[in-house]
């Protein structure tokens, strides 16, 4: 059995036996560079400092966020001369807005970039790590957060060994050796 669907003069739908209302909230997507855009004008105060910010004149950025409270229906700004405070309504978007935003950046990160992911087995003598390891993990997390670190702390010529059989991906040693795959690093 096909059910219809049909607009009341009332913006109430009919479907399937029930009515609902408000229906074209179900139409609305955001548009990514209008929240970005927003979160950018929240952040930076006003219009020109997030211009230059998401690299667009002050003017595109008027127009972006005019276009983005008419697709959502409700005034996001309080304006008092050129500084800009967020509404009830726009601390609300902003809170969805960065959430949005983080998890569409993420996935594209994940997808599309070959960033390094997954464990990394690393070892290290206990001078080594106490001294060099902290600064080269946050280093290294700040710019492959998708990499998980595996520590291993032993003797120099252990760890070499390890890595020669392949049980470790790097390490920090003072031992000089003749090791395939393996290249020093002073």
């Amino acid at each position: 059995m096909r059910h219809a669907m049909r607009a009341t003069a009332t913006k109430q739908f009919y479907c399937e036996g029930a009515i609902v209302q408000n229906f074209s909230y179900m139409a609305r997507t955001f548009d990514l560079d209008l929240l970005r855009t927003f979160v950018a004008v929240s952040d930076l105060g006003t219009f020109a400092t997030a211009a230059k910010h998401v690299h667009r004149t002050q003017s595109a950025v008027t127009q972006q966020m005019q276009r983005l409270e008419k697709q959502v229906g409700v005034k996001l700004f309080r304006r008092s001369g050129r500084v800009k405070s967020l509404t009830r309504h726009g601390e609300t978007l902003l809170d969805h807005a960065r959430r949005i935003l983080m998890l569409h950046d993420e996935a594209v990160r994940m997808l599309v970039s070959d960033e390094p992911r997954g464990p990394v087995r690393l070892g290290a003598p206990l001078d080594a790590a106490e001294r060099i390891l902290p600064e080269l993990l946050s280093r290294l997390n700040k710019q492959f957060p998708a990499v998980r670190v595996e520590i291993e702390i032993a003797r120099s010529v252990l760890l070499m060994e390890a890595l020669k059989r392949g049980e470790l991906d790097l390490a920090v040693s003072t031992v000089d050796g003749n090791y395939p795959r393996v290249k020093l690093r002073a």
